[in-house]
């Protein structure tokens, strides 16, 4: 599960019902911070338009706005440590 290493998820181009939005949704189970390029600048994005239109992703439209994103999980300081029991 990639989203369960990361701490966070950005998706470029995805289609609704694809391996990508897959990985959305057990990234928004477990918390992570969410992003997508905007769904007018990919040709395949149902799946950023999902996400844009929920209101579940912030939404990326220029360099600033990646920028914005990874500082936001930079300044993030809580860690899980994983337990196999």
């Amino acid at each position: 599960m990639q989203s369960g290493i990361s701490q966070g998820v950005f998706v470029v181009e995805a289609e609704e019902g694809s391996g990508t939005m897959h990985t959305v949704d057990f990234a928004l189970r477990q918390y992570k911070r969410l992003a997508c390029y905007s769904y007018k600048m990919t040709e395949f994005s149902s799946g950023n338009k999902y996400l844009e239109s929920m209101g579940k992703a912030q939404i990326i439209s220029n360099q600033i706005d990646v920028e914005d994103y990874i500082d936001k999980i930079m300044e993030e300081n809580s860690y899980e440590q994983l337990s196999f029991l």
